[in-house]
């Protein structure tokens, strides 16, 4: 049995049972073991309106996540920002040098808000920003570089140029759609579109989606493609 096959039977089991509870990935957290990883990971995440209400479990759910890396300079290493129509940097990945300074960073993330979405614009901004040795990306020491975007609405500027853009320069781009959001295009963005993950907002099925991309970026199943 696959990871994603136990964890997708583990969410229905407890979304059956426990339809009321909204931070169902919280019990979903055992399947997701901690690896011995040695990744840079930068999360893009949509702060415009489309977002809007379900900004607090992507919030809660990235520290979710955090909380199951070994975060230090010398292995997992995170960064975030967020975007509307323009990007706004909340850390870089060499701004913080432990879990618990990234988790309490994140826990006080507040929407930006706003409806336009420059997305391409904030990945390439992410590239330029991000993923360089000034800010603390270890890329020029062959450690795999990350972009996980989380977005909700449509794109109102051009993706795919910088998609490759950011493929050319070795970063493993992770998709995350929701809502209002262009799926297919999502998809044909991320460096391995079988690896990207797709879902609706709401309060289980989004956060769930969004675990299931991460989950696939940590596991081992696709070690190789690192």
């Amino acid at each position: 049995v696959s990871h994603k096959q136990a964890a997708l039977f583990y969410w229905l089991v407890l979304n059956q049972h426990f339809p009321k509870i909204p931070h169902l990935f919280f019990y979903l957290t055992p399947i997701l073991q901690t690896q011995r990883v040695v990744r840079d990971i930068v999360f893009l995440v949509d702060g415009s309106n489309y977002i809007g209400s379900s900004f607090p479990y992507v919030r809660d759910f990235i520290i979710n996540v955090v909380n199951q890396l070994d975060v230090r300079p010398d292995r997992v290493q995170i960064g975030l920002l967020q975007f509307a129509e323009r990007p706004r940097i909340e850390f870089y990945l060499n701004s913080y040098s432990n879990r618990q300074d990234v988790v309490n960073k994140i826990s006080q993330l507040r929407l930006t808000g706003g409806s336009v979405l420059n997305t391409g614009a904030a990945m390439n901004y992410a590239l330029s920003n991000m993923f360089q040795p000034s800010t603390g990306s270890r890329r020029r020491q062959g450690v795999q570089q990350v972009l996980v975007l989380i977005t909700g609405g449509p794109a109102q500027d051009e993706l795919k140029s910088v998609a490759d853009k950011l493929a050319l320069a070795g970063v493993l781009t992770f998709t995350v759609s929701s809502g209002q959001a262009d799926q297919a295009l999502l998809q044909s963005v991320a460096f391995v579109p079988d690896l990207s993950s797709c879902s609706k907002v709401g309060t289980n099925s989004f956060v769930f989606g969004v675990w299931i991309c991460v989950q696939k970026m940590v596991s081992a199943d696709v070690s190789g493609v690192f």
